[in-house]
């Protein structure tokens, strides 16, 4: 074999994790189209030299799987499509059904995003068929083991380096990945990965491997007069120092685990001992109880290190699991439960690999504009995706993978064969508990570690280690022609250096517009260079619907109409369920006079983001425009119960478009602050008498209300202070204090009211009541010291 094929495959190992875990576009290209050369090298050396194939386990439904990925892409007659997935057909039909004639259409609602997944899968399996084809052979199988375990432990102490020394030296330093990166959002990195999940995901991979191995390299005692010179045989043994690295380094692995604070990855290193010891037991009963004793040991080193750390940190880590600020307990069960709902309304086919971010705000029960990614769970997402159709693919995927390994290595005999195999095994499975709760397939070395240890696995059962006239197990596969796998490579790697490396021309033009904010204030000239940019960008990259999008905007502006619906109608076949493409085609056939596709466009585009109140506000701002002031207050009805905070807006549009107070009220949800805002506007304008009764209103739809805040009582009772109707006023304090009984600040102004009216004694009781929940309260203290000094 020559040494290219085998230094790329080396390569990829080590490159994945190092490029920021292969998340980037960049970092995605290069592990895909390496992934795709090295295979294909590997057939075109086969072919030369008339070399075997061979047996791929799990390789007809992972065919099938990137085949079914390419279906969703193809286009089908608009009927078809109505009857293998009517969800997807009634998105078409209400996005673009309004401005053009619905012809062939695709299963995926984002083929970009689609075909994007399926050049990353193909890489997967590329670099599966490698695994298995390199790793045939002994001395490759053991050299890349080491490799990987050496790799895995200097990444596992580099990565325990970037996590303390911060902590002595610069606290900023802790949000760099490796001291250089910065971030452009809010996460937490850990050694070269954005998120700690995901380092955690790779480590819990490799850290079976490595434990296996130290349990195979254990001394061999010899039989001798006394037990100093068996300890003294077994000191000087080569197996002996291997066993001390491996050890060594199953601890440097486990605790850069546990360091990185990741709930998910504990969980799931946990899942992969569990497993592991059940294999030990069942592969190698006679070994079982040392074994255990041996990590037994390594566990207890680990506890001994992560204490001197600290468990603090991680035990109250994971006690936030069940609190309110718990990932379980609050924002991953609701992407859960709101992914279910796809799932029942794309039951067969989902909505195209990769296009969860396309989707989701048609079915986010949050309120906000957030997007979601990922659904934090790849079991869910892929039937999401990919229906009921990919999931079965992958259980026989799997299934094909497991139950080969599982048959041959039942037969095994070489101890290195069956610790290997406990060893990939076990990585797998707990990438696959980790897989519950996160999204770790979907980072592109992760998923290709898994790829290489499925591979492992099945060279592990399969590959010869004794000399023996055989290399390994596997079937050779014969192929008349091998030009049969030389031709499809060739062209997938050319469809994917086009795909990619536009994109990143694209990509490079685009950063030339950050600065450009497009709008009817730009100079003709500056919109034309734009265009001109825009042009080129979607010539590299004609499958990315924002290009289109921004050049229909620029084209609105320069008053070329005929192009910019043209691409605004380009721009929503790429993505039909994008609230933004809607409501900007809304307004533009508002502009010429096609009221009744804008008005439909409108309410599909709030249908598509269905929780972002902003569009709902932007949507009644047209409905008043067009004199349709019920539909109007009816939409600012909905936003204001999704995000109270926008009352003040909601008011000031209103009185721009001349609402009376009586229709004002009317669009009031059933909740607190939208009343308490009201009322204080009716205050100022001098509506006294009705502010009082929106006061009281808004206290009654407290239960209504996630948390009681002490400033809705304020409000209100500062609206009888001002009125000097001081009975009403210490009424609702009352009433703030039977909710909120531990609010000092309630207590205060009570204490205040109650001697302004003349209870003194009341007032005494509510400042000692203060100082009872807060002793260090000076003001309670200074009251209460004056109202004494005057008794």
């Amino acid at each position: 074999m020559p040494k290219i094929i085998y230094r790329l495959f080396l390569f990829l190992l080590i490159f994945s994790p190092l490029a920021f875990g292969t998340v980037e576009l960049w970092s995605l290209t290069i592990m895909e189209l390496s992934a795709i050369a090295t295979v294909l090298i590997f057939f075109i050396h086969l072919n030369k030299h008339k070399k075997p194939l061979y047996e791929i386990p799990g390789a007809v439904p992972f065919i099938l799987i990137l085949l079914y990925t390419l279906l969703q892409l193809t286009p089908f007659p608009i009927g078809l499509i109505k009857l293998i997935s009517p969800s997807a057909y009634s998105l078409y039909n209400n996005t673009l059904g309004p401005v053009e004639h619905l012809g062939w259409m695709s299963v995926s609602i984002n083929s970009k995003a689609t075909l994007a997944e399926f050049f990353r899968l193909a890489a997967y399996f590329c670099f599966y068929v490698l695994t298995i084809q390199i790793l045939s052979q002994k001395k490759e199988l053991k050299k890349t083991v080491s490799v990987v375990i050496i790799f895995a432990t200097l990444l596992a102490v580099l990565a325990m380096a970037q996590y303390l020394i911060p902590i002595q030296m610069d606290s900023k330093l802790h949000h760099k990945i490796f001291w250089l990166r910065g971030l452009t959002h809010s996460s937490i990195p850990f050694g070269p990965y954005v998120n700690h999940n995901h380092y955690a995901g790779l480590m819990e991979m490799l850290f079976p491997i490595i434990l296996s191995l130290f349990l195979f390299y254990k001394p061999v005692f010899a039989h001798g007069p006394t037990l100093r010179a068996k300890l003294a045989d077994a000191v000087i043994q080569i197996r002996t120092n291997k066993h001390l690295l491996l050890g060594m380094a199953s601890v440097l692995t486990a605790l850069s685990i546990f360091l990185s604070m990741s709930r998910s990855g504990m969980i799931s290193f946990g899942v992969a001992l569990i497993v592991l010891f059940a294999l030990i037991n069942i592969k190698k009963p006679g070994k079982f109880l040392f074994s255990s004793g041996l990590i037994l040991c390594i566990c207890l080193l680990l506890i001994l290190f992560v204490s001197w750390f600290g468990w603090d940190a991680i035990v109250t880590k994971f006690a936030l699991i069940s609190g309110p600020q718990g990932d379980l307990s609050s924002m991953r069960l609701i992407f859960w439960k709101d992914c279910l709902d796809i799932i029942k309304e794309f039951p067969l086919t989902g909505t195209g690999m990769g296009t969860l971010v396309s989707i989701y705000p048609s079915y986010r029960t949050f309120p906000g504009n957030a997007l979601l990614t990922h659904a934090h769970n790849d079991y869910i997402e892929l039937l999401t995706d990919g229906g009921i159709v990919a999931a079965t693919l992958f259980l026989w995927f799997m299934g094909a993978v497991f139950y080969q390994s599982w048959r041959i290595i039942g037969k095994r005999h070489e101890s290195y064969s069956i610790y290997l195999f406990i060893g990939s095994f076990s990585g797998m499975i707990a990438m696959l508990a980790h897989s519950v709760t996160d999204f770790n397939l979907h980072i592109g070395a992760n998923g290709l570690y898994f790829s290489f240890l499925a591979g492992l696995s099945v060279s592990a059962a399969n590959t010869r280690i004794r000399k023996r006239h055989e290399l390994t197990y596997l079937k050779q596969l014969n192929f008349s022609n091998p030009k049969f796998f030389i031709i499809p490579l060739a062209v997938l790697f050319i469809a994917c250096f086009v795909f990619n490396c536009g994109a990143l021309i694209s990509k490079l033009y685009y950063t030339n517009l950050k600065d450009v904010h497009l709008n009817r204030t730009v100079p003709d000239k500056t919109l034309q260079k734009v265009a001109h940019i825009l042009k080129r960008a979607s010539r590299f990259d004609p499958m990315e619907a924002k290009y289109h999008f921004d050049m229909a905007r620029t084209k609105t502006f320069l008053a070329e109409d005929t192009a910019a619906l043209t691409h605004f109608k380009q721009a929503l076949r790429l993505d039909p369920a994008n609230g933004t493409y809607l409501e900007t085609l809304a307004n533009y056939m508002s502009h010429h006079k096609k009221f009744e596709v804008a008005d439909r466009l409108f309410r599909v585009g709030t249908q598509y983001d269905i929780n972002n109140p902003h569009r709902r506000i932007r949507y009644a701002t047209w409905l008043f425009s067009q004199a349709k002031k019920s539909e109007g207050v009816a939409s600012i009805r909905k936003a204001l119960s999704l995000d109270p905070q926008l009352t003040d807006d909601a008011l000031t549009l209103m009185v721009i478009n001349k609402l009376t107070d009586k229709e004002m009220r009317k669009a009031l949800p059933q909740r607190v602050t939208p009343h308490l805002v009201f009322a204080e506007y009716l205050q100022k304008t001098g509506s006294a008498n009705i502010a009082e009764d929106i006061y009281l209103t808004a206290l009654e739809y407290m239960d209504n209300e996630n948390d009681v805040k002490a400033d809705y009582f304020y409000k209100v009772y500062q609206f009888y202070m001002l009125q000097k109707c001081y009975q009403d006023a210490l009424a609702i304090l009352q009433k703030a204090i039977a909710a909120l009984p531990e609010d000092v600040g309630l207590r205060l102004n009570i204490a205040v009211l109650y001697e302004k009216i003349g209870i003194k004694y009341r007032a005494l009781e509510e400042y000692q009541n203060a100082l009872i929940l807060d002793p260090e309260n000076q003001n309670a203290q200074k009251q209460l010291d004056r109202i004494r000094g005057n008794g």
